[in-house]
């Protein structure tokens, strides 16, 4: 398990305040986010486990802007960079998307275009967007190049290296725009650099070829590559591993943590495996029925899990340290969103539950430094 990094307000990636999301069916209104609290460093992994329903990839589809058109978002703030995404018009969002929110979902096939090259889908990125990543093209063919001189021992390569850092110099300086023909060069070459990041073997071979042509863990991996080759500022990884192999699991995730070293984006990663969370995350949110109940640590939760909830998740996993003849699943099942029970929404099916938690609903309160619960077994 990863030690987690000081927590400064200045480092602070995403912040998520009370949001509350509802979703109009013909069956009724679905009460799927509740006053959801969430904040997220830099070079931070936050884990948000709980069972299918308890609205975690809603959470992230609204931090996103991608909620569907069914969805309204009833309250709350979603702060990237101190500016609230809640009140920014379709193109803003869309300018966040493309430069400091990325998404990488469970399914890559899904979001892959078929008919287009691996190569090509990276690219469009900024060359679809030339005025927005010049400097950006630029700086990072510079320090590519600065890299391959440390290396070089050839006059000649490293004369034609100099020839082309001075010629990026200059455009770098100059106040206008580069060529469609230079950006598509640079572009190029930075999407290789982030195949190579995410230990694709081949990647300009890989840069070729169409998403049909590549296993699944290789399209994840080219999905990542195309998250991070924009450093965004939040990545949202949803899933990301429940379709592939044992193997190509501990290799994700592997590389996941080692990308956290590498860039500076607040990682969130949605799962419902506690095992995932135990071995990549630094941090970790537990949520039901649209609520975070749990925050904290992965090393003080998993020592110490204080709401029945999260004791019951973790009843219910396998141990190799613990014999257990019988696993033991929490009862009974998640609530009708649509009529959610009163005050906790997990009191039905608490076995601690007592006369209080069905009339109010228990804040998120911190029972100790940097670990947070809503139940009234510990106050609040």
């Amino acid at each position: 398990m990863n030690s987690t990094p000081q927590l400064t307000k200045k480092n602070v990636a995403l912040e998520v305040r009370n949001l509350r999301v509802v979703f109009h069916t013909y069956a009724g209104v679905v009460k799927a986010i509740d006053g959801v609290n969430l904040t997220v460093h830099s070079k931070e992994l936050l884990g948000l486990v709980g069972e299918s329903g308890s609205g975690k990839s809603v959470t992230a589809l609204a931090i996103a802007g991608l909620l569907p058109e069914n969805a309204e978002v009833l309250e709350g703030e979603v702060l990237l960079r101190g500016k609230d995404l809640l009140k920014q018009s379709k193109k803003e969002l869309r300018m966040a998307r493309l430069t400091d929110i990325a998404l990488v979902f469970q399914d890559p096939m899904t979001y892959l275009n078929p008919v287009m090259t691996i190569g090509t889908q990276i690219t469009e990125i900024f060359t679809g967007n030339l005025k927005i990543y010049k400097d950006e093209l630029i700086q990072s063919r510079l320090d590519q190049i600065e890299n391959e001189l440390r290396q070089e021992t050839d006059p000649k390569k490293i004369s034609k290296l100099n020839e082309e850092k001075t010629k990026l110099e200059i455009k770098k300086q100059n106040s206008s725009g580069i060529s469609k023909k230079e950006g598509k060069r640079l572009a190029k070459l930075l999407a290789i650099e982030y195949l190579k990041l995410v230990k694709l073997p081949e990647p300009e071979r890989v840069f070729k070829m169409y998403p049909f042509e590549l296993s699944g863990g290789m399209r994840q991996r080219a999905m990542i590559a195309m998250a991070l080759v924009r450093r965004p500022a939040v990545l949202l990884a949803d899933e990301i591993t429940t379709a592939l192999d044992v193997t190509v699991q501990a290799q994700i995730l592997k590389l996941i943590k080692e990308l956290r070293d590498k860039v500076d984006a607040a990682i969130i990663l949605i799962t419902h495996d506690l095992g995932i969370v135990a071995e990549t995350c630094d941090r970790v949110a537990v949520m039901y029925a649209g609520n975070i109940v749990e925050e904290g640590d992965v090393i003080e939760i998993f020592k110490n899990p204080l709401h029945p909830y999260t004791v019951g998740l973790f009843g219910a996993v396998p141990r190799p340290d613990i014999e257990k003849e019988n696993l033991e699943p929490v009862p009974g099942s998640v609530p009708d969103l649509i009529n959610p029970p009163s005050g906790c929404r997990f009191h039905p099916r608490c076995p601690k539950a007592f006369e209080r938690c069905p009339k109010s609903k228990p804040p998120l309160i911190e029972y100790k430094p940097g670990h947070k619960v809503a139940c009234f077994l510990y106050g609040g």
